[in-house]
């Protein structure tokens, strides 16, 4: 599904600002998706496999509470990072065009800093087995990134598509939260 958001995103933005201004969201997803490919990583080889293993809801709250104070630092330190190197690495790796993109950067970091504080939580669900509630709403969530960023668009212009990211992945949070609290943690 997320693919598929993506595609109806940058079709939007096409239709609307044009190749270019769609160019630079898309060149902000990918230095996004590089640093956090160190994160995710981590999350999946060791993360996940302790989730699976964990049988007591009390042990479990303890194991979330412990990789928060590990993952949204190093979250939080890494996205700080690409902030302040964001000149020289969209000179490292885009052309002097892309400079316009550091409109963008900003709303995109706060939402990676969000979006993995929600993957800690969406990652009990697949430790736990719980693949309908995560199908659900990793489909839901996909396309309300869509209807969000197409409801922003006019208020925000291409940072609309930034903004809703970071709000999607707001709900999406409290969304699997709020699963959690009623399923895994009693």
């Amino acid at each position: 599904a997320m693919p598929l958001s993506q595609l109806l995103i940058r079709d939007h933005l096409v239709s609307t600002f044009g190749w270019t201004a769609a160019g630079m969201w898309q060149a902000v997803t990918k230095i996004s998706d590089m640093y956090l490919m160190i994160i995710t990583t981590t999350l999946t080889v060791y993360y996940l496999p302790r989730l699976a293993e964990i049988t007591d809801a009390h042990i479990l709250r303890k194991e979330i509470a412990k990789v928060y104070r590990f993952i949204m630092p190093v979250t939080i330190v890494g996205a700080a990072a690409v902030y302040l190197l964001r000149n020289w690495l969209i000179n490292m790796l885009f052309t002097a065009e892309f400079t316009s993109m550091i409109d963008l950067l900003g709303w995109q970091l706060i939402g990676d800093i969000v979006k993995i504080g929600s993957w800690v939580l969406g990652f009990v669900m697949l430790g736990k087995a719980m693949t309908k509630s995560y199908v659900i709403t990793e489909i839901l969530f996909s396309f309300s990134l869509v209807g969000i960023t197409y409801a922003l668009t006019p208020m925000f212009g291409l940072k609309a598509a930034v903004i809703a990211f970071l709000i999607n992945y707001v709900l999406y949070w409290i969304c699997i939260a709020m699963i959690l609290n009623k399923s895994v943690y009693r």
